[in-house]
């Protein structure tokens, strides 16, 4: 169009030029008629952190806000971590409990695997393809084993691909110890069919005897205190059962999760004027004897005394 203006302007005689645009049209991606027709569910998922600290009930939050209103088209993937990250104060995360190399740590954006692990859930029942899930290091409470899908930045991620011929559009609100993340879309799937995702237990261990007793060398003999709870080890799998008319049809395999466990931590304080109690406690430590250490501070050390032979 431009070219034709100035071959135009140089011959110009002092007369009205009519010149018609070139025009190349691009249909818009989304249209009014493709959003009008998503208002199926094809999957939803929730669970509760009523019961979380503050800065990670902050956190939960946070990052469902992150993710609320995304739309995405077929063919399109989507990487929960690059949505929510920089896990920072400017990014409005808080100090939260989190794990880290087996122990209970606190860093900014703990609680956030609770977000991906509630999303996780809605996108297998709305059966999108799942491209990167990752289990936690130690098993998590609100959801079954083999359900969760930890994010670590740089580390681990939950990705997923929009494989439906229509787009699909991702509801998310936590709040009052409420998440729940919903997946709009256009229903394709026969309506007799059913599904349902059930956990496995392969294996576990006892955490009743997963003890670890640290020495705490700025503390007097008193101190004693548990700073982190017993997380037991497993393995799991998780099923998806499909149903046709009721009748189960076919049973898959979804993933596969191990669990390390984890120590119940107790810190025991050590400094004290009394040289063999010190030294007792230092040993039961040692040998990682929480009913020795335990007897030690109620009693102390056992007074020896002797006795004479008779003659």
């Amino acid at each position: 169009t431009l070219k034709e203006v100035q071959a135009a302007i140089g011959e110009w005689k002092a007369e009205d030029i009519t010149i018609e645009a070139t025009v190349e049209r691009e249909s818009p991606q989304v249209t009014a008629e493709t959003l009008s027709k998503m208002t199926d569910v094809l999957g939803t998922a929730t669970t509760d952190y009523s019961a979380s600290s503050s800065g990670r009930a902050q956190n939960v939050e946070n990052g469902t806000s992150k993710i609320n209103g995304t739309l995405l088209m077929p063919g399109e993937s989507f990487s929960v971590t690059d949505a929510v990250v920089p896990f920072n104060a400017e990014n409005g995360y808080e100090l939260a409990p989190s794990y880290e190399a087996g122990q209970v740590v606190d860093s900014y954006g703990g609680g956030i695997c609770q977000v991906s692990t509630t999303l996780y859930n809605a996108v297998l029942k709305a059966e999108l393809e799942v491209d990167a899930r990752s289990n936690h290091t130690m098993l998590v409470g609100y959801v079954d084993p083999s359900k969760d899908a930890a994010i670590a930045e740089g580390v681990m991620d939950f990705v997923f691909t929009n494989d439906k011929d229509s787009p699909v559009y991702i509801a998310g609100a936590a709040y009052y110890g409420t998440l729940t993340f919903t997946i709009f879309g256009e229903e394709t799937r026969p309506a007799n069919r059913s599904i349902e995702f059930v956990s496995e237990v392969l294996s576990q261990t006892d955490p009743a005897t997963n003890i670890k007793l640290v020495a705490k060398t700025d503390q007097n003999v008193g101190y004693f205190a548990q700073v982190q709870t017993p997380h037991q080890g497993m393995s799991a799998v998780l099923w998806k059962k499909i149903y046709v008319d009721g009748v189960l049809t076919d049973t898959v395999q979804v993933n596969s999760s191990t669990y390390q466990a984890s120590p119940a931590i107790y810190e025991v304080g050590i400094v004290t004027g009394n040289q063999a109690l010190g030294s007792a406690l230092s040993t039961a430590i040692a040998n990682n004897d929480l009913t020795q250490v335990q007897n030690l501070l109620a009693n102390g050390v056992p007074q020896q005394t002797e006795t004479q032979a008779p003659q």
